[in-house]
């Protein structure tokens, strides 16, 4: 019953949004020669707030925080720092005594699922940090899992086979991705191994994992069918209590068949494991 009410909170969740919506949330980190330092991000939808915890001008611990939206692309977010005085420590908390000061501004750029730009400015000074999720413990993704994914194939520059010279130009081809599907994956150290269905096509893939975060990332080659035949994998994995949730972009930069010179596969599922 609980795997039932788990998954059922995944789809609704997963309709919900975009299909290629990713998730920020979690430690971010200049790696060890920042080690110190970070910036702590929470993302609820298309709302990110962050925390930067750094030192002031006397060398003492200051914690700096913002919020906004995140812009249509979904990889920007601007907005006001404020740094906070409030009740004593070990003293009864007095909500009324908590002030936040409006100090600057700070701007995170995600290049991607697993680095991004912090960019800030605090009275008067200015700065950039360059960050990755901050991985201190294992992510456990082997096993069978069974949910729903939501995406797309979409290939560009279809070219139909006719009289040479000349082949006849088709329009691009946009194919949505929705409904059942089971994933089933194989952990041998850094290799990664993973057999995946969605209706009655199958695409298996292999690659190299890697911890990002909280997250999981694998990139390697994945065996589809047409359009997508052989292509490149990229892959990340998050795993959240029962549920593994995952971000997919297979592509192949020249198709086969009909001459299309390149299909991209994106996706976003919601699953839990099979027993």
């Amino acid at each position: 019953m609980r795997v039932r009410i788990v998954f059922a909170a995944l789809v609704a969740l997963l309709i919900a949004m975009p299909a290629r919506a990713s998730n920020y949330t979690d430690w971010w980190w200049g790696g060890s020669a920042q080690t110190g330092q970070g910036v702590n991000v929470g993302q609820h939808g298309g709302m990110i707030f962050a925390s930067w915890f750094t030192y002031d001008e006397s060398g003492n611990g200051m914690w700096l925080v913002f919020s906004g939206p995140l812009d249509a692309a979904g990889r920007v977010v601007t907005g006001t720092l404020y740094r906070t005085t409030g009740p004593a420590l070990g003293s009864s908390f007095d909500p009324a005594k908590v002030v936040a000061t409006s100090v600057g501004t700070g701007t995170l750029i995600f290049a991607d699922m697993h680095h991004a730009t912090f960019n800030w400015s605090v009275d008067g000074k200015s700065g950039t940090l360059a960050l990755v999720r901050q991985s201190y413990g294992a992510t456990a993704i082997a096993g069978r899992y069974e949910g729903t994914t939501d995406g797309e194939v979409f290939c560009s520059d279809m070219m139909e086979p006719g009289p040479m010279p000349m082949p006849m130009s088709m329009p691009p081809t946009d194919m949505a991705i929705h409904g059942p599907m089971t994933l089933s994956i194989s952990v041998a150290g850094t290799e990664v191994n993973g057999v995946a269905t969605v209706g009655g096509a199958t695409c298996s893939w292999t690659g190299t994992a890697t911890q990002s975060g909280q997250t999981v990332r694998i990139l390697g080659t994945a065996t589809c069918a047409s359009p997508l035949e052989t292509a490149a994998l990229d892959l990340t994995l998050l795993a959240l209590d029962r549920a593994l949730v995952g971000w997919q972009k297979i592509s192949t930069a020249m198709g086969m068949g009909m001459g299309m010179s390149g299909c991209t596969r994106t996706e976003q599922f919601a699953l839990v494991p099979t027993y």
